[in-house]
């Protein structure tokens, strides 16, 4: 195997229902996490992933949220009239000024995925992306995501 080239693992006919299972969660479960909903996402995780079972030491994979910041849950209307659900958070700057990151999912694929409904979030995400999202008018930087994930960060005057 050339260096660097990936490894290719075999799944075994029988294992790869699971597998597939196991993975579908996974996604369900970081994209909820990418918006700050911990409760949501250790619904498709594992006991050891959620840090509750009792052979386990590692803590839990569902705290992500900065010491430095101020958090809240949020909804935050985009461009092109779409909104996302996830999680602000407030970093004080000089001179009265807040940054602002907002990470989340686009509030349909949201939806889908707090009701469980995994399949039609991952048939729905891609998509998310069909309709070009139009150039934001306050100056901040906006990513999205394939999979229906947005990231925004900009800078506020005030407490934002």
């Amino acid at each position: 195997m050339p260096p660097g080239a990936p490894q290719v693992f075999d799944i075994p006919e029988p294992e790869r229902g699971w597998f597939t299972q196991i993975l579908t969660r996974a996604v369900a479960a970081t994209a909820l996490l990418f918006a700050g909903n911990s409760s949501a996402a250790s619904e498709y995780a594992t006991p050891r992933q959620r840090g509750t079972e009792e052979a386990t030491s590692q803590p839990g994979l569902f705290d992500l949220d900065p010491a430095w910041a101020t958090s809240s849950a949020a909804t935050l209307a985009l461009p092109n009239g779409i909104s996302a659900e996830g999680t602000r958070h407030h970093a004080p700057l000089s001179r009265g000024r807040v940054l602002e990151v907002f990470r989340g999912v686009e509030s349909h694929l949201y939806r889908e995925l707090t009701d469980g409904r995994v399949s039609a979030y991952l048939r729905d995400a891609p998509t998310f992306l069909q309709r070009p999202p139009a150039a934001p008018a306050d100056g901040g930087v906006y990513s999205y995501g394939t999979d229906g994930t947005v990231l925004v960060v900009r800078v506020l005057d005030g407490a934002g």
